[in-house]
Formats: C-alpha cells, structure tokens, sequence
C-alpha cells in the first residue's frame, strides 16, 4: 500500500471516530444540531451547509469517502470519481429513486430531499423504481439503463432501428428546416395546419429533437468552404484575399447551425394485445416481423406528412442513429472523434456509445467534462400563436430542444412503466397537466381536431457552472417573454435530461394537454438561414447576419437543374452580382461561357478577361472587323473525324434554315435539306484527307462544283441558288466574317466571352445566338464526360427573348442542363421578358432553381409576386431595398434556393469592386485613368499585370475608406 493510501485510510478511521457519537444519536431518533439540516441550508450545488462547530470535522466526513480505485477522497452523491473517472461501488450507494442522487445504502432518507426510503411515495400508490447506475467490467460507468438502450440491430447502412430495454421500437427521420422569417400570415397559417395534420396523423408518441449549436464563423467557413483547385498563382492569391476579407466583415462571431429529428415509436405489447384480443397466435419470428412492419408503416406515413411541409425528410441509416446519440452521451469527446465507435461483440449498444463519466447535482448534471441544465415548460403561453417559438433563432447558445406528441382519446397521458417517470414528491403524474390552456379539450370539439398531451425541454450545456447559469437565464428570459413558463426541473435533471435524449423516453412526465391547433403553434421547424448547406461565400442573411454561401452545384433539396435567374431594374447590380460570383467560383476550377450584348466595350466582363489574362481566358468580338472566327463545322467529342453525327447534321441543317431560307419561310424545302445533307457530308470527308474539318468557303466550293456538273437542269438552278446564298456567309461576303474559317480561339479556356455588339442585323443576330448555343451544348457534353463543372451566363437575355428562334434556344439550353451538369443562368431587368414567350420559354422559369432577386420597380412588383409566388414580405423586403448610388458598399438582394427564401446583404471587397463595376460616369473612367497611369509608370508591363496593379491600388485606396 502506497503511503498516500496509508494517509488516506488513517485520516478517515480518524475521522470516523468522532463520528460515532453524531451516528449513534442519529440512529436513535435524536439528531444534534450540528447534524440537523433545512432546505435555506443548501447551496447552489447541493452541498450542504453545516453550521460551525466542535463537529464541522465529522460533518466534513460524512460528506466524503475514500475512491476505492484511486484512494482519493470524493464526494458521495457522485456516480464516478473525479479523478480517476472510474464508477463506484454499488455495494456502498444507491441511487434515490426521487431525485435520483446517490447515497449511502445506510441511510433511511436523502440527504437532498429528504425522501424516505426504499421508494414508496407515503400516502401514494405510485411506485419508484430504483435508478442504479452500475461499473461495468472496465470499471466505467455502465449507462445501459441510463440510456435506455437494448440494442441497434442491423448494417450501418441498413434505416436505424432502436430498441429499447422494454422491448419498444423506435426509428428516426432527419428533416431540414423553414425559413419562415418572411412568411406571411397564410404562410405561416399553412404551416400550422401541416404540422396539425402530421400531429393528428401519428398512432404512436413521436419525439421532436432540435438540436442547435453555434460554430464559430473560421471553423463553419473551413468547414464548408471548398477547396481552392486551381494551379493559376493569381486565382489562388485572390481567393485567399477574397475569404480573409469575408471573415473581416463579418460582424457575428458564432453561427447558428440546427438539426431537426423526429423519433417514431412502436409499442410491441400494444401490438401483442390487439392480436390476443382477436385471438391470433403467431410465433416469436412472426411477432418480431409484424412489429417492424408496424413501424416502418408508421415512419412512412409520417414521412409523407412532413414532407408536405418541404422539410426534406429522410430515413436515417444506423449509422447515423449510432453518431447520433453518442453525440449526445460525449458531449466533450464528440469534438475529438465525430463517429462512435463500432459495436463489439458481447457488449451492449449502450455501453459501447457511453464513453464519458456522469455526476448528478441537484441544479444540473455534469457529463463529460460539460455542465448540462435541463428545463421543462410549465405553463403554455396563455395565447400561443403560430411562430412564438421563433425567438429561439436568436438565441447564440447551444440547445436541445425536445418536445413529445401523446396522441390520447380523452385520457391524460400516463408514463410506461421503461420510462420510469420521476415525477416530484406529493404529486401525482395527472397533477402535472397543464391547466393553463388555450382550447381546453371539449366534448363538443370537431371530429379532425384531436387532443394531445405534448411535453417540451430544453438543455443547454457549458464548460462551467457559471456560464451554464447565464445560459440558463437567457432561455427563460425569451420563454418568459412569449408568456410561457419554464420549470427548473431541481432535483430532477437526471429525468429532465433524459428526457431530451433522442429515444423518445419521456421520463419527467411534464405534459400539458392541449387541441391540435394549439399544437400546430408549437412549428419548431424554425432555421434563419439562406442559401445552400455549402459552397462559397456570397453575402450576410439581413435577419440573422451570418454568412451566406452559395453552391449552384449542390445536390439534395429536390433540385433537378443547377439554372439561376437573376432579375433587377437597371443599376441594381446585376451584372456586378454575377461577376461576383464568377470571381468567386473560377478559383475552383468551375469554366464558364458568358453571352453579353454590351454597350460599353470596357464593361465588366471585358476587363475580367484583361485582369485574368490570355493564359485563362478569351474575349471573343463576334464583330466585323475583329477577326474572331467560330466555326459552324466544329465537332464535339463524340464525333469522329470526317464522320459526323446525325445531331451533327441536323444542328447544321438547322443553321442553314436560318441563313438560307427566304423571309417568307422558316425553313429550306425538303428537296434542299435532302441536298445539302448530302454535300455537309460529303465536305466532311474531303476535309478529313487534311486532319481538319471544312469551313464555309469548304461547302460554297463544293456546292459550285456541283451546280457545274449537274446536267439536270431544276437540280442545277437549286445548287447554283445555294452556292450564291452560301458565299455571303464567307469571306468574300456580307455576313461570313465570323462564320467563314477555321474557329481562332482556344475553346479550352477557364472563362470565355462572347460579346455581341456589333450583331445588329435580325437575321444574323439569329445565327449569331443558334451558333453559340451549338458551341454550349458541345462544350457541356464534353466538360460531362471529363467530369469538368461548366456555367453558362446569358446577360442581356431580352436580346434572345424577343425572338421566337431565341426563346426557343434558351428553352433548349434550360431544358438541356439538367442532363448535362451545366450551371445556366439568365440575366435579365424586368421577368415580363420571358413572360413574353412564355409559350416557347416557360423552363426558363420552372427550372431555375436558383433565383436572385434585386431592386425592382414598384410597377414590376405585382408581377413578380405573382409569378415567383412570393410572400407580402418578401415582396415588401424588395420594395424596401437601399438604393446606394453614392457609396456603392453593398446592395440587398432575395435569394430564392428552392423553397429556402432569405434576404442576403451582398459587400464586395475592395478588388470585388474595381473588377465588377459597370458603372459609367465615375468608375470606369476613374479606372481608365488608373490603369494608364500604371502603364505609363511601367512599360514593360503586360495587360493583365497593369490591370491587376489598376485594381489593387483603387482597392487600396477604398478599402481606407471603410
């Protein structure tokens, strides 16, 4: 025996005999003063407080015992020591079946409440059931019966079913929240008649868990920020600026992240029943399938309910229910191993998942290394409306919320006899139904309204005590506020906290019986963010203030295409948010085309291109005097040389409808189809001989060729009347300077332009729009098949909507993306520009599943309600939009992500700013004039250099003003 040991033994049979008159007085019914204790004798953590005296030393004793592993003193109540963190002896403890503390099994009442012992409530019928939390063979704390687990049965693949002590089942569903911050009153009046609907649904008790935690804002940018891909210096060192300048304005430190869950249960014994009530036997295997069937029915049916109200949901795999709940029993640990640890043979599910010591104090519980506080709602505010639980968005700390839905005929809801409800001394289960109720449950009540007793608790959790108490505070403070009521739960957070465990064990029995529309009023779906779970940083949520991210290749929320619309009034920022965006997602490798008709030939995009350089990008002038070439005959990928395919072939006679045909037609004869099938083949192969494809000139010769040698004289006319409408379109001719000649950029660029300016002739214009929309459609097969992400951006898109041929090209390209990857995005100021063809180019709407929208005009605002099917507050939050001309810092725009709507207050860096801005009558002249400075400073400096220095100075300049 180690000589501390040996102090330690002999302080305590020192100790223990000037104790043995205070023990012998107490046995005999005459307690001292110095030993009697009174409620106004307790502190905070439930020590006792002794009076002074001779026996202050025995008392001291009384209150500490030796660890039989380490040999350190410790309290007694406490269920593992705090030193080696190993359980003790349930030979020496017991744990009081009141308020669950434990104590020494000499003992005739508790030292906390002053409960007699063995656990029969005087004057009641209702029987405690001990709560023992025993060592197992590690020495650990064995949380079996804690946690209520029996087993988790299955692959970790396999939907999670758990199973609990008693034999009940229960399976879980993971669901998304709502952005309801704009709402209206009917949105809001929908959302609590589904969740009324789901409620009136559910045969079984059903468990909702929240769980809410606020990360800090470096560790949820690092999180779901993706990775910077490109190999280009100058990208990499701009997305690096670009994310530390968004850190550096954000004005929250942590934000908010929420989890929703929903436990569905399966009584097994109420199953066994109706089966020997109706006199059916089956054996033990058949049993045990029936009730899985009973519960997988019950899960679906609830399934279909919640999704009615878009919350996504989605059975959970085993895997998921294991990480789950060893996330709430390792609260610490869960920070440094995010999965738990796999099932071993011969051990009980529980023990495996329960890795962390447990004490219990009378105003909290400690687990792991954290403090955990427990509250149950008392009284119901006495108007409950829909969304009074929304305040909890604003609460910073983190929480688990858990509410019980008991579906009940009239009767009050009653614990099971697993559940082992705690309930206060002196108060029978029934005395805790809430009397303070809006519809009082009636006789008289429409058959689809049901009654409900439903239970609510709330957890928090900090390093210490303190902390813990100040969080505590501020949720009841916003409970409070609504008009509700918590309950502090003293004596009983062991049940309390149980009860917000995710295995729908309502152990504290705290219900409140209500109707269904006062249950629709307790919607805990409530999330305040906007955008997409991942991606990059694109702006702050006005409500909230996080940072919003945006991915338009995300998967999951029912999204079938990666299209956005963006749709603003002339210098809201339209152009200015999309080149934004592309500054912020060419980093990652992401390739985009962009279509722009532009007034000033120094706009935005034409400078990208500067700033970026020749290495990355191409400016292509589809104008007269460029140069620039796009070949018709180009082949795609999966094309072969000089055997082009039919989709080849049928784009091309398509093209040659819109050059050749007369005005009065839309197309060739079929006798010239047939034709020039024919002679488009037979270019093909010539060209072939020369490992290239043929250009215009290429057709126009071969045409001529074959108009001389036909001897039939109807046949000849029609192939001389082709090779005269085909030379226009070479370089001999009027409308062959971009169409006639092998294609003169590099297609393989990260970013290409194409600038339509100078295309002003209707029909040209045409062919200018079928032609690039050719090159799209090649371009995303290919990035397809190579696993490239691509983007497509159409600005001045009411150019191609005024047109039939243009509606239905940019109906083909919205309908096309979604089989092909591509993101496609229109850009447009007023949305009655696609509302215009809307017979040819509906998709462009319905498929845009991404939609910004910035300031309008109040005369457009009636549409666009209307059209977008948009809420009075978010079309007030539009009409309310800051319009900052002077400044220019930031701009507020409604980001629609699917069924997820926020308002998302966009501020670019200073570099964002001189790189994006089209605005005409300071800035680009002032960049103008800064970039011919720098020039005249350095004449050795390229384009792209002068143009990265112009930014970097102006960005200098204003990021002092900020």
């Amino acid at each position: 025996m180690t000589a501390k040991r040996t102090a330690r033994l002999e302080d305590k049979s020192r100790k223990s005999s000037n104790t043995s008159k205070s023990g012998s007085t107490s046995k005999s019914g005459n307690t001292s003063k110095s030993g009697s204790t009174s409620k106004s004798d307790r502190n905070k953590t439930g020590n006792l407080k002794e009076s002074t005296g001779t026996k202050n030393k025995a008392t001291e004793a009384d209150h500490r015992i030796e660890c039989p592993n380490c040999a350190e003193l410790i309290q007694p109540k406490a269920l593992v020591c705090r030193f080696c963190n190993c359980g003790l002896s349930s030979e020496q403890f017991i744990a009081c079946p009141f308020c669950a503390e434990s104590i020494r099994k000499s003992a005739t009442r508790c030292r906390n409440c002053r409960s007699p012992l063995p656990g029969i409530l005087i004057g009641s019928s209702i029987s405690r059931q001990r709560t023992k939390v025993r060592p197992d063979q590690s020495g650990r704390v064995n949380l079996q019966e804690v946690t209520f687990i029996k087993s988790i049965p299955g692959k970790d693949d396999s939907e999670g079913v758990v199973i609990l002590n008693d034999g009940s089942l229960r399976q879980y569903i993971k669901c998304e929240g709502v952005n309801a911050l704009l709402f209206d009153a009917s949105g809001r009046e929908n959302l609590a008649r589904s969740f009324a609907n789901f409620a009136n649904s559910c045969e079984s008790d059903v468990q909702i868990i929240v769980r809410s935690r606020a990360l800090p804002v470096d560790e949820f940018l690092s999180r779901f920020q993706p990775k910077v891909k490109s190999e280009n210096d100058y990208l990499t060192w701009f997305a690096d600026y670009t994310d530390k300048w968004f850190r550096r304005m954000q004005d929250v430190h942590l934000v908010p992240q929420r989890d929703f869950y929903v436990v569905i249960t399966h009584q097994p014994s109420a199953h066994t029943a109706t089966l020997k009530k109706n006199k059916i036997s089956k054996s033990p295997e058949q049993l045990e399938k029936a009730n899985f069937q009973a519960l997988d029915r019950l899960t679906r049916t609830a399934i279909e309910q919640l999704r009615s109200s878009s919350l996504r949901p989605a059975i959970m795999t085993k895997k998921e229910v294991r990480d789950l709940i060893y996330s709430q029993l390792n609260p610490a640990l869960v920070q440094r191993e995010s999965e738990a640890p796999p099932a071993v043979e011969g051990r009980s599910e529980a023990a495996s998942l329960s890795a962390s010591g447990l004490k219990i104090d009378d105003e909290y519980i400690w687990l792991d290394g954290r403090y955990i506080n427990t509250q149950s709602l008392k009284h119901v505010p006495n108007v409950a409306w829909m969304g009074w639980l929304l305040d909890l968005l604003t609460v910073s700390v983190q929480f688990t919320l858990s509410m019980f839905i008991h579906p009940c005929n009239g009767a009050q809801f009653t614990p099971s006899s697993s559940q082992q409800s705690v309930q206060k001394p002196g108060h029978a289960v029934g005395d805790l139904v809430s009397k303070n109720l809006k519809n009082p449950p009636s006789e008289n009540a429409h058959s689809s309204e049901k009654s409900f007793d439903i239970s609510l608790y709330i957890s928090t959790n900090a390093e210490n005590a303190e902390q813990l108490a100040q969080q505590t505070d501020e949720i009841r403070r916003i409970f409070s506020n609504r008009g509700a009521t918590l309950d502090r739960a003293q004596l009983f957070q062991l049940s309390a906290w149980q009860s917000t465990l995710c295995v729908a064990v309502n152990k504290f029995g705290a219900v409140h019986r209500v109707m269904s529309p006062t249950l629709a009023t307790f919607w805990p779906f409530f999330t305040a963010t906007c955008g997409t779970p991942n991606g990059t940083p694109f702006g702050f949520a006005l409500a909230s203030r996080q940072p919003v991210l945006l991915n338009p290749f995300f998967r999951g929320a029912g999204k079938e295409a990666n299209n956005m619309l963006i749709v603003g009034s002339a210098g809201a920022g339209k152009s200015f948010a999309m080149s934004m965006l592309m500054l912020r997602l060419l980093p990652h490798g992401i390739r985009f085309v962009t279509i722009d008709k532009t007034i000033d030939k120094n706009s935005g995009y034409r400078f990208m291109t500067d700033l970026l350089g020749e290495e990355l990008t191409a400016y292509i002038d589809l104008g007269s005097a460029t140069g620039m070439t796009l070949n018709p005959f180009d082949i795609g990928s999966g094309d072969k040389l000089g055997k082009p395919s039919a989709e080849k072939i049928s784009s091309l006679l398509h093209l040659f409808d819109l050059m050749l045909a007369p005005n009065e037609h839309e197309e060739l004869s079929l006798q010239e189809k047939s034709t020039l099938d024919e002679l488009i083949r037979e270019a093909y192969k010539l060209s072939a001989t020369d490992g290239k494809v043929p250009t215009m000139s290429d057709l126009f010769e071969l045409t001529a060729r074959a108009a001389s040698d036909e001897n039939e004289p109807s046949k000849r006319e029609m192939l001389r009347r082709l090779a005269r409408s085909i030379s226009a379109y070479t370089k001999r001719g009027t409308y062959g300077s971009f169409l006639d000649g092998l294609t003169s950029f590099d297609c393989e660029k990260l970013l290409l332009v194409f600038d339509t300016r100078e295309i002003n002739e209707p029909r040209l214009e045409r062919i200018a729009q079928t032609l690039v929309s050719e090159f799209i459609r090649r371009k995303a097969v290919d990035y397809r098949s190579r696993y490239v992400r691509f983007a497509t951006v159409i600005d001045q898109s009411i150019t191609w909507m005024r047109t039939k041929t243009g509606a239905l090209l940019l109906d083909e390209l919205s309908r096309q993306s979604r089989h092909t990857g591509m993101m496609f995005v229109c850009i447009a100021q007023q949305l009655k520009d696609f509302l215009g063809q809307a017979s040819v180019a509906d998709s462009v709407l319905k498929n845009a599943h991404m939609k910004l929208i910035l300031r309008q005009d109040a005369s457009d605002l009636g549409l666009l309600k209307e059209a977008l099917n948009l809420s009075d507050a978010e079309v007030d939050s539009i009409q309310n939009f800051s319009k900052d001309d002077d400044e220019r810092r930031d701009s507020q725009c409604l980001l629609l992500v699917g069924n997820i709507h926020g308002t998302v207050r966009l501020i670019p860096s200073p570099m964002d700013y001189w790189i994006c801005t089209t605005e005409p009558t300071h800035d680009i002249p002032k960049r103008t004039e800064m970039l011919y400075e720098v020039k005249r400073k350095n004449h050795a400096l390229n384009n792209a250099d002068a143009a990265r220095q112009c930014v970097y100075y102006l960005g200098i300049a204003r990021d002092s003003e900020h």
